[in-house]
């Protein structure tokens, strides 16, 4: 049978690992125990010192569907998926991590979710387990929301091996955003949807990249601050956009929840609406304007900097339902206490 006959067309798993021997068995047994059996496993292994080669090695020896491919070097998450993505010759394309773990039949409800909507790209709900399996919650996309301003996709996702050549690989001067980032700029040539249903199972530990440990760093911080920002220049410079300097930095403090300027943002809150057309055509102005709203909503809200007569006055010159499109009350207090405060 061809491989990639449209039947039942061969599906590239890519699961890099850097000492991951922990979980790594039951990762790669819920890739193989698929109830959709035309894959293939490609395990590339990060330099690991701890077992995580010698495990991945043991499985290629007793199922012809596994690839291990090993670095000589650390060489981080995105070239370890730039190297699974060279060897794969599945016609569709995904990648987990050695501590998570799909469901039985998240493959084939993936695929079958790409025949029916003629997507790029399917993405799921999931699950949240602590470092013993225990279900501790739950992800589920909210249709409101664009890629934007939020990493909707996540962790479930199959897409067409097309949406990698179109965005040329992912970025490897973008680690630890390097799926973010990803997804945004597929978003520019490629159709997302959504399956409403649980397909995988996120563990979230101490040992994670994105643990709240490793999140509290400053260091870390700030080295994320500059590359959501790197992120968004990239962005907007495809979009042909004539400030994206400016666009980058307002959405990396949007992203990031960080103070913004409003003052600045609102004198100039024409032009902004202006350089954001090609996003409006992209994503619908409507979504866009409100997931906006919402977010400088939050900046008001979180910085009483951001709290001035001056500034309201600009908000309510501008954008007054920023004030009143939401809890008219916090709204009010917002402006007395204001008032208070420039009156003494």
């Amino acid at each position: 049978m061809d491989e990639n006959s449209n039947n039942t067309p061969l599906v590239s798993i890519i699961l890099p690992v850097y000492n991951g021997e922990k979980y790594l068995s039951q990762s790669i047994e819920s890739c193989l125990d698929q109830s959709y059996t035309n894959l293939e496993l490609i395990i590339v292994d990060d330099a690991s010192t701890d077992n995580s080669l010698k495990i991945a090695n043991i499985y290629a020896s007793k199922d012809d569907r596994v690839k291990v491919i090993a670095h000589d070097r650390n060489k981080n998450l995105p070239a370890s998926l730039n190297t699974g993505h060279r060897i794969a010759i599945g016609k569709y394309v995904t990648w987990t991590s050695h501590d998570n773990f799909y469901k039985k039949e998240a493959i084939e409800k993936m695929l079958a979710s790409i025949y029916r909507s003629d997507a790029d790209l399917v993405f799921s709900n999931f699950q949240i387990i602590d470092d013993k399996g225990n279900y501790i919650g739950s992800y589920s996309h909210f249709s409101g929301n664009t890629i934007l301003l939020e990493n909707i996709i996540r962790a479930c996702f199959l897409y067409k091996v097309e949406v990698y050549e179109r965005n040329n690989g992912y970025n490897e001067n973008l680690f630890k955003i390097e799926d973010y980032a990803f997804w945004l700029m597929a978003s520019l040539h490629s159709r997302f949807q959504h399956i409403p249903e649980q397909l995988y199972c996120y563990r979230s530990h101490s040992e994670s990249l994105t643990a709240g440990a490793v999140l509290s760093q400053f260091h870390y911080k700030k080295e994320f601050s500059q590359k959501v920002k790197e992120m968004y220049q990239i962005y907007f410079a495809k979009l042909e956009s004539n400030y994206p300097h400016d666009l980058a930095k307002l959405f990396k403090n949007l992203h990031l929840h960080q103070k913004i300027d409003l003052i600045k943002f609102f004198r100039s809150y024409k032009c902004y609406k202006k350089n954001l057309k090609k996003v409006f055509d992209i994503y619908g102005e409507k979504k866009v304007l409100s997931e906006l709203d919402i977010r400088f909503r939050q900046n008001i809200l979180r910085y009483p900097s951001n709290q001035t007569p001056r500034i309201l006055f600009y908000i309510l010159l501008k954008r007054h339902r920023l004030l009143f499109s939401y809890s008219k009350k916090k709204s009010f207090q917002i402006f007395f206490k204001s008032l208070m405060n420039w009156s003494h």
